[in-house]
């Protein structure tokens, strides 16, 4: 191959690299966008979270307070918070399996990706 020739590929490979940078900030921002929420059991403790998992609020049913059961809100806060983590996890490897799929790289790769 001549020089050209590799100098058009790598020509190629730096507008897909923009190409993945620009699909993957837009990602980033539909994905703060979006809200997931994650619920204890009993509903007594939610929590709201963005596509990315950053924790948004925590709401706790005053009647957890009233019983000042700190090692119950403690394990309640974590279960809703795990559930939202896990939540946006999933919304994530969605979004990015779907910019994968737009580019043509193949599904094990785009799981490595999420």
């Amino acid at each position: 191959m001549s020089m050209l020739g590799k100098l058009g590929n790598m020509g190629d490979m730096m507008r897909q690299a923009k190409e993945m940078k620009s699909k993957m900030e837009a990602i980033q921002k539909n994905l703060s966008a979006q809200r997931v929420e994650g619920q204890s059991k009993g509903g007594l403790v939610n929590v709201m979270a963005d596509g990315q998992g950053e924790v948004l609020s925590i709401k706790i049913d005053p009647s957890l307070i009233e019983k000042k059961d700190i090692a119950a809100i403690e394990n309640l806060v974590m279960s809703a918070v795990n559930e939202a983590s896990k939540k946006a996890k999933k919304l994530m490897t969605a979004e990015m399996s779907k910019v994968a799929g737009d580019m043509g790289i193949p599904p094990f790769l785009a799981k490595l990706m999420g």
